[in-house]
C-alpha cells in the first residue's frame, strides 16, 4: 500500500516538526500491523484491502482515524481517496489536519 500525504492548516507550524511529523506518518502508514516487535498494535491492519471495493475506503479511513488517535494525537484526518491500479497495487491519499481538541498530557514530575 503506497501512502501520500497532504498538510491542511500546518501553516504556523516549523518545517522540521512537520519533517518529523511526516516521517512518523510515514512509519505508522506503511507499517503492517504485527510487524513491530516492541508494538504489535503499531501499523495498519492490511487485511482491510481484501474487503470488497465498496467497504475498503471507509473501514480503511475508520482504522487510520484510529491508529492517529493513539500514536499521532495532535493530528487528525480529514479525507481519505483510495485509488487502485491495473497491477493490483493500492495507493491512499490522506489528508491531516491539526486536532483543535487536542491537549498535550503533562508531564509527570517525581518530586521526592
Amino acid at each position: 500500500m503506497e501512502v501520500g500525504l497532504n498538510f491542511e492548516d500546518f501553516e504556523d507550524y516549523p518545517s522540521d516538526w512537520l519533517e518529523g511529523l511526516r516521517i512518523r506518518l510515514t512509519t505508522l502508514f506503511s507499517t503492517p500491523e504485527g510487524t513491530c516487535p516492541g508494538d504489535r498494535e503499531f501499523g495498519i491492519d492490511i487485511s482491510v484491502l481484501d474487503l470488497p471495493p465498496d467497504i475498503v475506503e471507509n473501514t480503511l479511513m475508520v482504522e487510520l482515524m484510529e491508529k492517529l488517535e493513539r500514536y499521532e494525537p495532535s493530528v487528525e484526518l480529514t479525507d481519505l481517496k483510495l485509488a487502485s491500479g491495473m497491477d493490483g497495487n493500492v495507493s491512499v491519499d490522506v489528508t491531516i489536519r491539526p486536532d483543535e481538541d487536542y491537549e498535550p498530557e503533562e508531564a509527570e514530575t517525581d518530586e521526592g
